[in-house]
């Protein structure tokens, strides 16, 4: 049995929780009715601004921090792989994704699930076509982040791609108060179970896809209280207006979060983001239309 090796992965688990209980308490609030749409908005996002990395039909896939599938199941419809594997600290978790599938009768031919300690992933190098992670590992502890940054670099094909999705500061900025801080700082200075949070910057994944991980040109944006980054083993060119942080990277997110904090009636796109790549327009009409994230 494989024992998940630091408490911030135990609420995972949900042991004894219902499968209704955990959809609602780890969907940060958006309805049921809209989780399969969300997970192809994820899809959508990664693939118009990292164009080059969506996978060919055929190919392996593996998306870390599976949850209850539905990211998965979308990803296994659009690309058609020949095998899809969900990465999870949590064997509870996979549990209930095998439960979900069962009850929204969905084909698992191609689909298969690991769990692992969060340290070591007991597959072998070189093995996925694409690796991708949306909207999990914001709550693992930034050692084991980076860490599975790591591993998905040695597990990646040469010829294939990384994508992953994690909190920004903008994120913090729009949605933290003094209190929530001091809650979520107490429970993991004390080691409490809970959904920890963590946030970071286009400067430091960046570093750390350069220096740590020696990966040649990351990719790395900000976008709407989000990061998306996609590296791999090969050089790949960056795709045009986009580099991995610029000023107009830094600058257009922030006017974008004043109009996303508005209720969606009056929310006037600032004039500036008229001078984004066609990429960056769709995803910001995307993520305005509601893709919701973690209100903390």
């Amino acid at each position: 049995m494989v024992v998940p090796s630091h408490v911030a992965f135990q609420t995972w688990e949900a042991r004894g929780e219902s499968l209704d209980s955990v959809e609602k308490r780890i969907h940060d609030g958006v309805p049921l009715a809209h989780l399969h749409r969300r997970a192809n908005e994820y899809l959508d996002t990664l693939e118009i601004l990292f164009p080059e990395s969506k996978p060919k039909p055929g190919g392996q896939i593996l998306e870390i921090g599976s949850g209850v599938g539905y990211v998965m199941e979308a990803a296994a419809r659009r690309y058609a792989p020949r095998r899809i594997v969900g990465l999870d600290v949590a064997s509870g978790m996979i549990e209930k994704a095998r439960e979900r599938f069962a009850r929204d009768g969905v084909d698992t031919g191609i689909m298969e699930f690991v769990h692992y300690d969060g340290v070591d992933v007991p597959l072998p190098s070189d093995s996925f076509d694409y690796i991708y992670s949306v909207a999990s590992l914001q709550h693992a502890p930034r050692p084991f982040c980076f860490r599975v940054l790591s591993e998905a670099l040695r597990l990646v094909k040469s010829s294939g791609a990384v994508s992953i999705h994690l909190l920004a500061y903008s994120h913090f900025e729009n949605y933290m108060t003094p209190d929530q801080f001091a809650l979520e700082i107490d429970q993991q200075v004390r080691g409490r179970a809970g959904h920890w949070h963590h946030y970071y910057s286009v400067q430091e994944i960046d570093k750390v896809l350069r220096y740590g991980l020696g990966v040649e040109q990351p990719h790395v944006l900000e976008q709407a209280g989000s990061l998306f980054f996609s590296f791999g083993k090969t050089r790949r060119n960056v795709p045009a207006g986009f580099g991995t942080h610029t000023q107009q990277q830094t600058k257009t997110p922030q006017a974008l979060r004043k109009a996303l904090s508005l209720p969606k009636r009056e929310r006037n796109l600032p004039a500036e983001t008229s001078n984004w790549t066609k990429a960056g327009r769709r995803v910001q009409q995307l993520w305005t239309r509601g893709l919701r994230l973690p209100q903390i």
